[in-house]
């Protein structure tokens, strides 16, 4: 009498950009489900910064460098203004077959550059496994 389960796809891992310093901003979380759409504005970081390198990532750790790397875009044209000032916005959309368009756009001029990725079969299940590990050990070091 109960209703059927219901079955729907997910991310296995998080996926995001590298941000200034070697971090990554998330902006999918691992186990989000698909079809699925998230958008965040960013910011130049340096004083007349004329382009910005988008560099995409999946895995759940913090840095860039732990993650597992998908791809790039590279935005240029930006006009010069100082660090903070231009602002770029960073759309992620994943659709039910797997895929990630990732679309970047300058906010004042709306020049925007776009990327696609397919997602499935990137990863094997042992590398998912060691990226965990990595990250329990990074965020629970005294329980070594």
């Amino acid at each position: 009498d109960r209703p059927a389960p219901l079955l729907m796809d997910v991310t296995p891992l998080a996926l995001g950009l590298e941000t200034a310093g070697g971090y990554v901003q998330h902006l999918v979380n691992r186990n989000a489900p698909i079809p699925t759409e998230k958008t965040r504005v960013f910011s130049t970081a340096r004083d007349d910064q004329t382009d910005v390198e988008v560099r995409i990532c999946q895995g759940d750790s913090n840095l860039y460098k732990d993650n597992q790397a998908l791809g790039a875009i590279t935005l240029t044209g930006l006009r010069k203004a100082r660090r903070g000032e231009i602002r770029i916005e960073v759309t992620f959309m994943i659709d039910a077959s797997g895929i990630l368009d990732v679309k970047a756009t300058d906010l004042d001029t709306r020049h925007a550059q776009a990327l696609r990725i397919a997602l499935r079969g990137g990863i094997d299940q042992a590398d998912v496994d060691q990226m965990r590990q990595r990250q329990e050990r990074d965020l629970f070091p005294a329980q070594r």
